[in-house]
């Protein structure tokens, strides 16, 4: 005669302990994963900062580079490998938690003010052309080293140098001159105004 398959009551409950064990197992592998990558930051930021002392005393010298000589100068010097490799530490060592930051901290220490002001990325508008040059290689260089912006593709860093570039124009005051200059220009219209009445 057919006997009915009865189920245990455990049956359920062990599903249950079951799932959640298999839950929890992966849970904790994604944190131990997070734990390494999070390990592996903290060990090359430590890294960067034991090494700023002999960093700072291998820096070439020269920098911020002042005019167009300079530049072509250095460019000359960075075709050897060397010393593309010692720049492109120093310039990472200057940190940054953003791409924007780090290419400010670096664009700054390799260019003087006024002569950002002579280059734009693709060199239009009658300005120099700054991807090009080996000096970008190093930026890109330091933003690739840099463990806070390590993840980033070229594009990432055209876009932050352009944008570098584009602003030279209002840094140093230069904002603050050029819109007082047509405020300047109203003034003495109206003062001419003036004293053409006066008289």
């Amino acid at each position: 005669m057919f006997q009915p398959i009865t189920t245990s009551p455990e049956t359920p409950r062990r599903q249950i302990r079951d799932n959640m064990f298999v839950h929890i197992l992966t849970l904790l592998e994604e944190m131990k994963e997070t734990q390494k990558i999070q390990g592996r930051m903290l060990q090359t930021l430590l890294q960067q900062r034991g090494n700023i002392g002999t960093t700072v005393s291998s820096t070439p010298e020269g920098f911020p580079l002042k005019t167009v000589g300079d530049v072509e100068i250095m460019e000359e010097k960075l075709a050897n490998p060397n010393f593309m490799s010692k720049l492109v530490a120093a310039v990472t060592d200057m940190g940054g938690g953003t791409v924007d930051e780090a290419t400010r901290r670096m664009m700054t220490f390799l260019l003087d003010h006024g002569l950002s002001r002579q280059y734009n990325f693709v060199g239009r508008n009658g300005k120099r052309e700054f991807k090009a040059l080996k000096l970008y290689e190093v930026i890109y260089g330091g933003l690739k080293k840099n463990a806070m912006t390590s993840q980033i593709t070229r594009k990432d860093a055209e876009k932050a140098v352009s944008k570098w570039l584009i602003g030279a124009r209002d840094r140093g005051g230069n904002r603050q001159a050029r819109q007082a200059t047509p405020q300047q220009g109203l003034q003495a219209s109206g003062s001419f105004e003036v004293e053409s009445r006066a008289a």
